[in-house]
């Protein structure tokens, strides 16, 4: 096998026509480079090197594998320059903001995973409410958003992250045995959790399931934490609707149900949003490739 000092050994034998002026570009010794050539030529085969009167050549072989050789140290010089230059630019703070929900069990775990990856990287991953969100992001607090399409900004520049999926989550307690996909009422006969007031993921559920939106439902728990609220089914408390991602992360362990992908219901997209003059940044592009290695 040839190797880097091969071809920068032919390709100044080339340009001086000299052993000697070769051994003193290389800093070599004269012999050595007599030895290289006899290492070349035992690689390749064939002679590499004949005479004109005092001036050494290359063989027509030597000149084909000096070509191919310089063009492929130029384009690995290229490439290391290339890893030198992104490992500068992979460097510094990248501030992000996500809804709680969201980020608790979905974002948080990509963020740790990225960080992890890349160590010379400061991130500040922020949960927040969205009007506190959307403010310091337009304070240019915030690098990165990530936020369903209805509070996304006219100024940010957006690349779409997914669907979120929302489903029906049920106890796996013989209480909830008879629990019938099909009927509103048999689901509307068992208590409820919600993660929230007037919960609109339980809403948004029954009306894209059963084309209407279900009356009286009183909530026997509220709790805004959605792995708590998974425990909460688990515990056999009611019924609740949460996003599929948040199953994906918790479900592990939990003594928990769903009717499965015919129960499934996609609600509103969700969007990477950054600042347009950091729409092309290695770490705003790079994170977001992340991202979408691991989908919702």
């Amino acid at each position: 096998m040839l190797d880097e000092q091969h071809i920068k050994t032919l390709q100044s034998l080339a340009q001086r026509g000299n052993y000697s002026l070769c051994a003193k570009d290389l800093g070599v010794s004269q012999s050595a480079i007599s030895q290289t050539i006899k290492k070349i030529e035992s690689v390749m085969g064939v002679p590499v090197v004949f005479k004109t009167g005092k001036k050494v050549m290359l063989t027509k072989e030597a000149l084909q594998v000096t070509q191919i050789g310089q063009e492929y140290l130029q384009k690995l010089d290229q490439t290391l320059n290339a890893f030198q230059q992104e490992h500068k630019q992979m460097r510094g703070a990248l501030n992000i903001g996500t809804l709680s929900g969201l980020g608790k069990s979905w974002v948080a775990p990509q963020v740790i995973a990225f960080c992890s990856q890349y160590q010379e990287m400061n991130l500040q991953l922020k949960m927040d409410f969205p009007e506190e969100l959307l403010e310091q992001f337009k304070n240019g607090d915030l690098d990165v958003l990530i936020m369903p399409e209805s509070y996304v900004p006219a100024t940010a520049h957006k690349r779409l992250l997914g669907d979120e999926v929302i489903t029906l989550v049920y106890p796996d307690h013989a209480h909830y045995e008879d629990l019938d996909a099909q009927s509103e009422k048999c689901l509307l006969e068992k208590p409820y959790l919600f993660f929230q007031d007037n919960d609109p993921l339980v809403y948004n559920w029954f009306r894209n399931i059963f084309g209407a939106t279900p009356r009286g439902i009183q909530p026997r728990l509220i709790i805004n934490s959605f792995s708590h609220l998974l425990e909460a089914v688990s515990e056999g408390l009611g019924i609740a609707v949460m996003p599929t991602h948040v199953l994906k992360r918790y479900q592990q362990d939990k003594k928990v149900k769903t009717f499965g992908e015919n129960s499934y219901v996609r609600t509103q997209s969700l969007y990477y949003l950054t600042h347009s003059d950091l729409a092309e940044n290695l770490k705003v592009s790079t994170l977001y490739q992340a991202l979408m290695k691991n989908p919702l």
